[in-house]
């Protein structure tokens, strides 16, 4: 199934190759599960690009992570060891900075 928001290239290819073999939009609905308003806008976009490649939209920007592997990993532990502890004692016994 097809996220419309978050789309791979495999799950783009699952949209725009049935649509260049000639099925219509209902059918690829059908097929890929997904309403047909997206799968409109995906071949709009498809269709609009320069080139007849699936448009690969990378990664997106945003804001940078403030926690560093090491520091997600000590906050993994101290969950699996205790569920129920707050954000607060995590940081205390785990003696993170911030």
């Amino acid at each position: 199934m097809v996220n419309s928001k978050h789309s791979t290239k495999e799950q783009l290819a699952s949209i725009v190759s049935p649509h260049k073999s000639g099925q219509s939009v209902k059918e690829i609905s059908r097929i890929v599960g997904l309403a047909e308003r997206p799968i409109q806008k995906w071949i709009k976009r498809y269709t609009d690009g320069d080139d007849d490649r699936i448009p690969d939209y990378g990664s997106r920007s945003g804001r940078p992570r403030k926690t560093n592997e090491r520091t997600l990993n000590i906050i993994r532990r101290q969950v699996e060891v205790n569920p129920r502890s707050s954000a607060r004692e995590i940081k205390r016994q785990s003696f993170i900075v911030g």
